[in-house]
C-alpha cells in the first residue's frame, strides 16, 4: 500500500511580507485538511461500528480505493507534492462511500471497495462531467479536477440505491444518465446562487455542496420511486409481474427517470430557494454595505 507523503517544513529565515500571506494561505489549507480529516475518521468510525469491519482494514481500503480513482483520471500517483495536495480530500470522498456502503449493509468489504471504485472511476472519467466543469473554471485544472473527484464521490450514494434498484438496465448506464442531470443541476444552480462578486475558490465550494447534496437528496428520490415500483410488483402475479418487467427493460432509462428527475428538481428548487432567503441574500447584501464608502 502506497504511502501519504509528509508536508515538506519551511526554512528557517527573516519573515518577508509573502511569507506572511503565504502562511495565512499555508493556514486556511492547513483547516481545509482538517475539515477533511475529521469528516474521514468520522465515516470510518461510523463504518466500523455499522459494519462491524476492523478500523485498520477500513482506512486501507480507503487509501486503496482514494489511489485507484486518482489512477483512472490520469492523475500522476507518482507526483508526491500533488498526491499530498489532493489525497485528503479524495480520502474524505472514498471513507464516505465506504460508510454509505457499511450503512447499506454490504456484505464485505472487498464488495465495497470493488462497486466504489466501480461508481466513482466511472464518473471521475466522464467526459461530460469534465465538459460541464470547464467553462465554470477555464485553465483551472486544479478546481476541475477536485469537482470530478467530488461529483465522482457523491455519485457513490447514487450507485447503491442503483444498485438495489435498477429498472431492469445496466447500472453503469443509471449512473452515467443520473450524472448527467445531477451535473446540470448544480452547475445551473451553482450559477444562479453565487454572488457575482463570489471567487473562484467561494464558486468551487458552492458547487460541490450542491453537488453532494443534490446527489444525496437524488438518491433518496430514487429510493423512494423504486419501493413504490417494488411494492407494485410484489403485489402481482407472477405472469403480471413478468410483463412489467420486460416492458421495464424495453424502456430507455431516461423514460423511467422522468419522474424521478421531476421530483428531484422540485426538491433541489425548494432547498435552494431556502438557502437564498435564509443565507445568500443576507450575506450579499451586508457585503455590499461594507463595500459602500463611508463618509465622516
Amino acid at each position: 500500500m502506497a504511502s501519504i507523503p509528509h508536508s515538506p517544513q519551511r526554512a528557517a529565515g527573516p519573515v518577508r511580507r509573502t511569507d506572511i500571506v503565504s502562511g495565512m494561505a499555508d493556514a486556511a489549507v492547513d483547516v481545509r485538511k482538517a475539515c477533511n480529516g475529521i469528516k474521514r475518521t468520522s465515516c470510518l468510525a461510523a463504518a466500523s461500528l455499522t459494519g462491524g469491519f476492523d478500523p485498520k482494514d477500513l482506512a486501507g481500503a480507503a487509501q486503496d480505493m482514494a489511489l485507484e480513482v486518482l489512477k483512472s483520471i490520469g492523475f500522476d500517483v507518482g507526483n508526491d507534492d500533488r498526491v499530498r495536495s489532493v489525497m485528503p480530500m479524495v480520502l474524505e470522498a472514498t471513507s464516505g462511500v465506504i460508510f454509505d456502503a457499511a450503512r447499506s449493509g454490504a456484505a464485505s468489504l472487498e464488495q465495497i471497495v470493488r462497486t466504489g471504485v466501480e461508481a466513482m472511476t466511472a464518473v471521475a472519467k466522464s467526459r461530460a462531467v469534465v465538459r460541464a466543469m470547464e467553462p465554470l473554471w477555464p485553465g483551472d485544472m486544479d478546481s476541475v479536477t477536485s469537482m470530478r473527484i467530488t461529483t465522482a464521490a457523491a455519485m457513490s450514494h447514487v450507485a447503491v440505491e442503483v444498485d438495489a434498484f435498477d429498472f431492469m438496465h445496466a447500472p453503469s448506464e443509471c449512473i452515467k444518465e443520473a450524472t448527467k442531470l445531477l451535473v446540470k443541476a448544480s452547475t445551473d444552480t451553482s450559477r444562479r446562487l453565487a454572488p457575482p462578486q463570489s471567487s473562484a475558490a467561494a464558486r468551487l465550494m458552492l458547487t460541490q455542496t450542491l453537488m453532494q447534496s443534490s446527489a444525496r437528496m437524488f438518491a433518496a428520490v430514487w429510493k423512494g420511486y423504486a419501493q413504490h415500483l417494488t411494492a407494485e410488483l410484489d403485489a402481482m402475479g407472477e405472469v403480471e409481474r413478468n410483463a412489467r418487467l420486460e416492458q421495464m427493460e424495453a424502456t430507455p432509462i431516461s423514460k423511467h427517470m422522468e419522474t424521478i428527475a421531476e421530483r428531484f428538481l422540485a426538491l433541489l428548487a425548494s432547498v435552494s430557494a431556502e438557502a437564498l432567503d435564509v443565507c445568500l441574500e443576507p450575506a450579499a447584501e451586508r457585503s455590499r454595505q461594507n463595500a459602500r464608502p463611508r463618509h465622516r
